[in-house]
Order: structure tokens, then C-alpha cells, then sequence
């Protein structure tokens, strides 16, 4: 198009301006247009232009003369030549300023195009050479403080390492000295340990006489406070308002940071601040006396800021300090192309991306090197382009020239990386069509790639972390974050990564969030956020857990989980702590069995760990219920052989048919290796051996003599019990775990099978009294009943059958942990008396199921027990001590359940896949 367009626009040059855009209007304080700073389509005229053909885009100062009509201030300054701070990124969002100065149409601009660093220069006319006013060899000029009176330039503030007030007149010196005057106020109020030497003020608002001033106090330890005051008088200032009142009084228990200098592989220095944990401070201080004291230095993570034309900053920065509490150590780099030091500087990165990556590198082995950061205890945090340099950083872009160059202990480089919305290929190698359609910005990432990136895939492949995954150790965690709606760097971005980090086997977690762009903002987004990487860096470091946080900051975050490998998605820790509270609640056991916990697995006999009760309960009948859980079972053996045939009960009934549970129950079986008990090659039968990832198509189960039982495969069962029961169910499985592990545990000649009452008549109650009163145990099937409720009816009928009063039999009860309560409540229900309730702890390693599928089944009863108890025809008593709350915060975490639920069905997809391949 600009092509097209370009012999037409040479020939209206001459009868109009160049096209513009307006980006920043300056008004006087009337509200008086006076000028107008805009990005231009530069053309050439005359010898003054500097803007290269074909015509590129650059800054335009145009005044408002007071006799009418408009008239450029200076020569338009080409792109190449712009200081992006002073232009910033947004609208009216950089340090841009146009003032009249005089009578005439005389006007001062703030420019970057007189000095290495930004300057306050006054035009008298286009053609009259420009006067610098202000200007600073140190740094850019970041702030103006005019004289609301007279409307003089009193002062410029300049920020090097700390921003620091520079007079240009006599009212500057006292606005400096008045200003000096109330931050020894501020501090004298704020600090009762002595000063605060990181206190820095400005001035928000002048009243238009000068005789009110607001002004902003912050420091490195106290967020940003607002101070109403009377200028030039004896008067202290009065505290208006406190950013965070929270912190109000811990400046103590935060971090001052400090700045430093790293020197570059080039010899450039590189400014940045370094923030210490507060048990750090004094030993590792310059200056710090007995060597010898020094304790091992904190795990450090190296912050990279964006942009890549931005800068950090000293001061209050609560992302920082927060890391700081937790016993990091936090440096923070300002690389090549950073703004705020010079054009020079800034320039330094044009067509040299890979110098980027080098000041980086050079900064961690800075910290290597003088003893703040020990090789293997470092990690790196960057968002957008700075999570592009923390992920070159990792995937080792800035590779060292020689071996002599690189520290040899320092594989893998990091720890840890964090990459926040990070660009993760660019150049030619950045498919992304984000921002194609933007001239500005497609010149500005040309001008900073250079010809070859910008152009050549192989070279722009060689600095994008995407295609360098393999130089990725091992050993780092990685953990991406993205904004669903990122227009600046979609989120393919970070599935790329995460996609070729898990086909890798790296261990990482990838988040999401909904309605979130090129940052995530939304308050409970940003907590959530940080929260996680608090979690996830606390744990690459080995350091303590965070504290937990209140559940209710996180409400209403729009977090997805598309990876994780290494559990840093999920509750908090109040949360979780909360969550494993209502699985013990549910796991309920009867006082006079609570102290009994099994042997470990893989043990034959009761171990230092097992507690049986002192006094064993008297128990005429242990009753197990269909549950679709292996370690059930195994537990209820445990429990008869330690603790109930010792105590004189002989009958056990395992009650279970076929449900919806029961194929899951098969696959359980295959997983821990358990095939065996129900093949040819164990009891004689004609079924074979199965696979992992389906039931089998029929099974033996030597202990009823069955050399093959069909096995019925899928979830819809429409048939009614009674054609059920011609399946393998529940007590059938059970039957054979039951026996086996009581065989295991030595008193296999002592329990023999009894037969199914209700279902085969093979028994009567005669029969069972004198099987009672021997040395043998014998165990009864129960496969007639489909749900809880019929559970525990048709094992009271099963109890009579053997002869015994189901009102008022002394009954142990064992149940899955997360319907256990509920089992008993219905036992206690149909029969008034609460029943001897018993169950294995609700842990991953004794249940063999993950937190999230016990939290998922607990999810299911706290709802059902209210229901069951209130319904017409109740299927439970109402616990008194049921816990209301617990359950709605439970309810509330359903979204996080079922998060982590969908990323245990990827991740047994991903390696059954890996398998089958």
C-alpha cells in the first residue's frame, strides 16, 4: 500500500504535511491547545529531513502559533532514533512535554535526539538552533516540576540508580530543600529503628497558588503513602491515604534493595538491584567482617523485565518482597536495550538480540561468581519479553564462547524458570500474525531484530527458546503462564512450549487464564497467579511451603489448567488443609477401633505402625461393603486377622454386586499386579490374563471353585439384578483379596468360604450357630444388592440367615473411606444402633487413589448425606456434628476438582500412547 502510495504523497507534500497521527495533544493551563506530538509518515524535504526512503515513521513536534495555524517545531526524528521511554507505550503514557516559553511562539519540548540521554530544549523557530535547558549525562530525565505561579521549570528529576531532584533556578533549589525538609518528617513518623534511607518523595498535586501540596512518599520497604501538606512553612505533613494499610509498621520485616553494576562480557555495565532476604542482609553486606559466619547464600531468582524498552526500578515492588519473605534473594538486570540510561544504551540491542541474552547470562554468573547465588540454587522469572529471556536463558541461547568462559558446575543453569505471556519464537521464525497489521510496530521489531533475524529462519530459529527445547535440562521445572486473550502474544505461544516440554518429559505445569490479555490484571487472577509461583519456586528450592491464604482471595479467578506435571495448580494450603479435614470426617471410625492402622503393604505381619486396640471389642459379624476399591478389602482382612478373630468373631460377609464401579475395579486389580488371583495359572480355571487398560472377558475365582465367571465390560448396565448377578461382581473380587491376604497373613487354615445365603440356600441357620462356636472363620458372599441402601438391608437379611439378631448383633462395618459415614449412618438407620464403623485413612498411598478422586467421591457425600437424611423416606440419620461449612467450601473448590481430575485422564492418555508406541 505504501508503495502505491508514495508517488501521490511526494506529490501533495508540497501542498500539505506528511500524514500523521496524533499521539499526544499539550494544552496550557487554561485548556488552550498549544501543540500536538504525533507519529508521522516521513517524507523527505530537504536536506534537514532524516528520515530514510522509502518513508518510514517518525515523531513530529507541531506548535500552535498565537497569530493562527500550526508549524513544526524541529526536525521529525526517525524511529531508529527514538527513545522509547520518552514516547512510552501507550497513549500519553511516556515522559512527552511541550511548552510555551515566552511571548512569542518559543516552545520547549521534552526530545531525545540533542544528547546521548533525553534533554529540556527550547526552539525558538525551525531554523534557529535549538538552546538545551536541562539534561543529564546520567540517565534520561523522568519527571518536571514547574512553578505554578510564574509557570518556570524548577526542576527535573533524574533516575539513575534512585531518583534524586536536580534545581535548574532559585525555586528549584528551595522546592529541593522543602522537599528534603518533609521526607525527615515522613521518616521520623515512620520509622521508630532509624532512618530509612531508600525514602524517596514526589510531588503529586500543587495547588494552583502553591500553597497545598500532596505528596507521594515510598520506599524499598513501605508501599506508597499520600501526604496533604502546607509548603514552605514549619508544618508536618497529614497522611491522606495508604496504598497497602496492611504493611502499615513492617518496613522492618522487608527488604531494602541495592543497587549494583555487572559487568557485561564487552565491558558495558548493566544496572540492577538486588534484594536480599532480611536474614541475609548484614552477613552478605559489603563489608561484612567474619567470613567464616557466612551461612550458604539464599537461592536466588533472576526477575527479567519486559519490553524489551522498559527498565526496573528501585522502591517498593511487592512481587519482589514477596519472594524476599520466602528466603529468595532477587536480582533484577537492566540489559542492553533497556531505556532510561541513553540512546547509546538503548541502541545497544538493535540487531543484536543475542547481546540480550548474553547481559543476562553474564548476571547469573556474576551472581555465581561473587558468592551471591550458589549454580544449582538459581532460578529465572521474566514476563513477555523478559519470559522470552528467561526462556532463552534456560534453553541456553547466550551458549558460552569457550569453555573457559562457562562455569562448569553450572548444568543445568537454572533451577527453576517462570515465563509469564513470553514470546518463544521471534523473527522470521514467529508465525504469529499478532501486530502484522501495525506498520509501527512491524518497523520496530525489524529495527530491532536486524536483517538476518528479521529475515533468515535458521538464524531466528537459533535465539527462539521454541526450537532449542533440547538444550533444556532435564532437571528444570518449568511453569507458563498466559492470558487466554493475549493480542500481543497469543497464547499458542505458551502451548507450543508446553506441548514440546511434555513430549520431552520435562516436569512443568502450563496455566490460563480466561478473559485475561497481555497481563493478567483481574485481582483475583494476579493472587491466584503469584501464589502459584511462590508454590512452585518454593519447591524447586527445597524451602518451606508458603503460608496457606484465605480462600476467599482466589474466588472467582479464571485459572485453567493445561499441564501439570509438578502440582503447582491446585488449593492452597488452607484450602487443602480444609479439604483433607472433611475426607477424615468422612472416613469416620467407631472410638473403640480408631487406633488400628494395617502393616504397610508388602508386610505379613503387624508392624511397630499398627496399633491394635488394647481391649478388642466384642464383634459377632464383620460386614464389607462393595466399594470398588482394592485396599478395602485388604484392610478388612488386616483388621479380622489383628483384631477381630483374635477377639472371637468368625463370620464375615462381603456384600456387592455389579455397578458402575466394578469395571474401574478390574483395571485397579491389573495395576497392582493382583491378575494372577484370578487366572488359570493361579486356581486351575480356563480364563486367562487380561490387559491393563480393559477388564477381562471372564475370570476364575478358585475360592468358590469357578474356573470362569464373564466379567461385564461398560458403564450402562440396564439389566436388572437378578441377570447382574450372573457377572463377576463386587463380593466376588473381594472374596479372593480377602482370603488370599488372610492366607498372607498366616491364618489362611483358619477362614474358609461359607457360600452365599441369599442367593444360593446353601446354608441355613443351624448350621452357621456351629460354624460360630468352632475355630474356623467362614466368609459369606452378599451379590444381590445394586446401591448403600440395599447394601446394608440385604446384609441384615444375611445375618438372620446365619442365625443372628441383626438389631442387636455388635456389627463391624468397613467401607470405602469417602462413603463410610454414610454406611454407617444407614446401619445405624435401619437398625438404631450405631455400628463398630472402621476404614483405611484417606491418603493416596493407602487408598491407591489420587486427592482429587477421593475429593471428587467426598464431593458426592457431603451433598448426599443432607439429601438422604431429609428425603421422605430417609436413607440415614443427620450427624449432629456434621460440618456445614467444610462442605460448602468443598462445593466451592469443585472447578479446582475437577481441574486436576482432567489432568489425570490426560496424562494416563498421554502414557498409554507412549506405551502402545
Amino acid at each position: 500500500t505504501l508503495g502505491l502510495a508514495t508517488p501521490f504523497l511526494r506529490a501533495v507534500q508540497y501542498l500539505a504535511p506528511p500524514p500523521a497521527a496524533p499521539v499526544q495533544y499539550f494544552v496550557d493551563r487554561s485548556g488552550t491547545l498549544i501543540g500536538i506530538a504525533s507519529a508521522a509518515l516521513g517524507l523527505p524535504s530537504g536536506e534537514k529531513s532524516r528520515v530514510p526512503w522509502p518513508p518510514g515513521v517518525a515523531l513530529r513536534f507541531t506548535k500552535r502559533l498565537r497569530r493562527g495555524g500550526f508549524a513544526p517545531v524541529c526536525a521529525d526524528i526517525p524511529f531508529s532514533d527514538l527513545n522509547m521511554q520518552l514516547v512510552g507505550s501507550g497513549a500519553a503514557s511516556g515522559r512527552l512535554r511541550l511548552v510555551r516559553v515566552g511571548e512569542g511562539d518559543a516552545v520547549a519540548i521534552h526530545t531525545c535526539d540533542t544528547a546521548d540521554t533525553t534533554a529540556y530544549v527550547r526552539f525558538d523557530s525551525s531554523e534557529a538552533p535549538p538552546a538545551i535547558l536541562a539534561q543529564s549525562p546520567r540517565a534520561d530525565i523522568s519527571g518536571f516540576y514547574d512553578s505554578p505561579l510564574s509557570g518556570e521549570l524548577e526542576a527535573i528529576v533524574v533516575t539513575a540508580q534512585r531518583s534524586e531532584v536536580v534545581p535548574l533556578s532559585e525555586g528549584g533549589r528551595r522546592l529541593q530543600a522543602e522537599l528534603a525538609r518533609v521526607r525527615a518528617a515522613i521518616d521520623d513518623a515512620n520509622t521508630a529503628g532509624g532512618a530509612d534511607e531508600t525514602l524517596e518523595l514526589s510531588i503529586a498535586s500543587r495547588s494552583l497558588a502553591d500553597d497545598v501540596w500532596v505528596v507521594r512518599s515510598q520506599s524499598d520497604t513501605a508501599p506508597a503513602t499520600f501526604w496533604l501538606l502546607a509548603p514552605y512553612t514549619s508544618g508536618s505533613p497529614r497522611e491522606l491515604l495508604c496504598a497497602r494499610p496492611a504493611l502499615r509498621g513492617l518496613s522492618a520485616a522487608l527488604s531494602p534493595m541495592a543497587a549494583v553494576s555487572i559487568p557485561a562480557r564487552d565491558g558495558e555495565q548493566l544496572p540492577g538491584y538486588l534484594t536480599l532476604p532480611r536474614a541475609h542482609q548484614r552477613l552478605w553486606s559489603a563489608g561484612a567482617s567474619d567470613a567464616s559466619s557466612t551461612p550458604p547464600p539464599p537461592p536466588l531468582v533472576l526477575c527479567i523485565h519486559g519490553g524489551p524498552n522498559e527498565r526496573d526500578y528501585a522502591g517498593f515492588d511487592p512481587w519482589v518482597q514477596l519472594l524476599a519473605a520466602r528466603g529468595m534473594a532477587v536480582l533484577s538486570v537492566d540489559y542492553r536495550g533497556s531505556t532510561g540510561y541513553g540512546r547509546r544504551f538503548c541502541n545497544l540491542a538493535h540487531g543484536n538480540v543475542r547481546g540480550m541474552h548474553e547481559d543476562v547470562e553474564d548476571a547469573r554468573r556474576w551472581a555465581v561468581a561473587t558468592g551471591l547465588a550458589a549454580p544449582h540454587r538459581i532460578a529465572i522469572l521474566g514476563a513477555s519479553w523478559g519470559g522470552y529471556l528467561a526462556l532463552g536463558g534456560a534453553t541456553e541461547v547466550a551458549a558460552a564462547t569457550t569453555a573457559s568462559d562457562d562455569d562448569a558446575a553450572a548444568s543445568p543453569r537454572y533451577a527453576a524458570v517462570v515465563a509469564i505471556v513470553p514470546l518463544v519464537a521471534v523473527g522470521a521464525a514467529n508465525t504469529s500474525p499478532a501486530f502484522r497489521s501495525d506498520p509501527l510496530v512491524a518497523q520496530y521489531w525489524r529495527q530491532l531484530y536486524g536483517p538476518s533475524v528479521a529475515k533468515d529462519v535458521k538464524a531466528a530459529a537459533a535465539l527462539s527458546p521454541l526450537h532449542r527445547l533440547e538444550n533444556l535440562d532435564k532437571a528444570v521445572k518449568l511453569l507458563l503462564v498466559h492470558g487466554e486473550r493475549d493480542p500481543r502474544v497469543p497464547r499458542e505461544h505458551g502451548d507450543a512450549v508446553a506441548a514440546a516440554a511434555m513430549r520431552a518429559g520435562l516436569a512443568g505445569a502450563h496455566l490460563t487464564y480466561a478473559r485475561e490479555g497481555h497481563a493478567i490484571r483481574r485481582e483475583p487472577n494476579v493472587l491466584h497467579m503469584w501464589h502459584a509461583i511462590e508454590r512452585f519456586l518454593c519447591d524447586a528450592f527445597a524451602l518451606p511451603a508458603p503460608p496457606a491464604v484465605e480462600a476467599r482471595l482466589f474466588q472467582g479467578n479464571t485459572c485453567t489448567v493445561q499441564w501439570d506435571s509438578v502440582g503447582v495448580y491446585g488449593m492452597c494450603e488452607e484450602e487443602k488443609a480444609d479439604a483433607e479435614k472433611t475426607l477424615a470426617y468422612l472416613a469416620w471410625r467407631h472410638p473403640r477401633l480408631a487406633s488400628y492402622d494395617p502393616p504397610p503393604s508388602g508386610t505379613v505381619s503387624s508392624s511397630a505402625s499398627s496399633s491394635p486396640p488394647t481391649k478388642a471389642p466384642r464383634v459377632d459379624a464383620l460386614v464389607v461393603h462393595g466399594n470398588s476399591m482394592v485396599a478395602c478389602p485388604l484392610g478388612a482382612a488386616d483388621l479380622f486377622v489383628d483384631v477381630l478373630y483374635p477377639a472371637g468373631c468368625r463370620a464375615v460377609i462381603l456384600t456387592g454386586g455389579v455397578g458402575r464401579e466394578t469395571p474401574p475395579l478390574w483395571l485397579e486389580l491389573a495395576s497392582r499386579g493382583l491378575k494372577p488371583l484370578f487366572s488359570s495359572e493361579h486356581g486351575g480355571g480356563s480364563a486367562p490374563p487380561w490387559s491393563n487398560d480393559r477388564p477381562p472377558a471372564h475370570v476364575a475365582l478358585p475360592a468358590q471353585g469357578i474356573s470362569s465367571k464373564p466379567v461385564l465390560d461398560g458403564f450402562d448396565l440396564t439389566l436388572a439384578p437378578e441377570a447382574l448377578r450372573a457377572y463377576a461382581s463386587e463380593a466376588d473380587v473381594f472374596l479372593e483379596l480377602f482370603l488370599s491376604r488372610c492366607r498372607e497373613r498366616g491364618l489362611g487354615d483358619c477362614v474358609a468360604f461359607g457360600g452365599n445365603p441369599m442367593a444360593d440356600g446353601k446354608d441355613d441357620t443351624a448350621t452357621a450357630s456351629r460354624r460360630r462356636d468352632g475355630g474356623t472363620a467362614y466368609v459369606y458372599l452378599e451379590t444381590a444388592s445394586t446401591h448403600t441402601g440395599t447394601n446394608v438391608e440385604f446384609s441384615r437379611a444375611t445375618l438372620r440367615v446365619l442365625g443372628l439378631d441383626d438389631q442387636t448383633a455388635a456389627v463391624a462395618v468397613v467401607q470405602q473411606p469417602q462413603l463410610h459415614l454414610r454406611t454407617c449412618l444407614t446401619w445405624q438407620k435401619q437398625t438404631g444402633r450405631q455400628p463398630l464403623g472402621w476404614t483405611v485413612r484417606p491418603t493416596e498411598a493407602a487408598v491407591g487413589r489420587s486427592f482429587a478422586e477421593q475429593l471428587r467421591y467426598a464431593l458426592g457425600e457431603v451433598r448426599r448425606i443432607p439429601a438422604y437424611a431429609k428425603a421422605d423416606k430417609a436413607f440415614c440419620v443427620m450427624p449432629d456434628d456434621f460440618p456445614h461449612e467444610a462442605a460448602r467450601r468443598l462445593e466451592e473448590l469443585e472447578p479446582t476438582i475437577q481441574a486436576a481430575l482432567d489432568l489425570e485422564v490426560a496424562a494416563k492418555a498421554r502414557g498409554s500412547a507412549a506405551a502402545k508406541a
